[in-house]
C-alpha cells in the first residue's frame, strides 16, 4: 500500500496527546496498522524524549510521601507540621515547582512533525471511537 504522510504544526502537548493515542491503539491487530502506529510513536517519542521521562527526585519523592501521609492521617497539628515540613525543604519544593513550571512551558512550544497517515481500512472491528478520535489527525479516510 502507498504511505502518504501529513505535516503537522501543533504544540508538544498536542504531540503529547496525540502519543497517547497511538499508545492505546498498540493493541490493534494488523501488521501495516502496527507499523503504522509503531513509527509514528517513535517520532514523536524522539521529539518528547527530554520531556517523557522528568520525575521527581527521591528527595521530592519523599517529602511528597510525608506531606501526604500528615493530610490522610488528618492528627492533631497535622497542618503545623505539613507548614514545618515545606519550610524545611523549600528548596527541594521550589526546584520541583520550577522543573514541572519549565516542562508546562515545553509542552506549550509550538513544533512541526510529518508523520505517516493511517488508512482507515486498516482499522479493524475492535477499534472504539475515542480511539479514533484521538488518532484522527493521522487517519486517512
Amino acid at each position: 500500500m502507498t504511505q502518504g504522510t501529513i505535516t503537522l504544526t501543533q504544540t508538544k502537548g498536542e504531540f503529547l496527546e496525540l502519543l497517547k493515542g497511538l499508545w492505546s491503539a498498540s493493541h490493534l491487530k494488523g501488521k501495516e496498522l502496527s507499523v503504522l502506529i509503531n513509527d509514528n510513536a517513535a517520532v514523536i517519542k524522539n521529539l518528547l524524549e527530554n520531556l517523557l521521562w522528568v520525575n521527581p527526585s527521591d528527595e521530592f519523592a519523599t517529602v511528597a510521601r510525608q506531606i501526604s501521609r500528615l493530610q490522610k492521617a488528618k492528627a492533631d497539628g497535622w497542618e503545623a507540621e505539613v507548614i514545618a515540613l515545606e519550610d524545611a525543604n523549600k528548596d527541594i519544593i521550589d526546584a520541583r515547582n520550577t522543573e514541572v513550571a519549565n516542562m508546562k512551558t515545553a509542552l506549550e512550544e509550538e513544533v512541526v512533525l510529518e508523520l505517516k497517515l493511517i488508512p482507515d481500512e486498516l482499522f479493524t472491528d475492535e477499534v472504539t471511537a475515542n480511539i479514533l478520535f484521538s488518532l484522527n489527525s493521522i487517519i486517512k479516510k
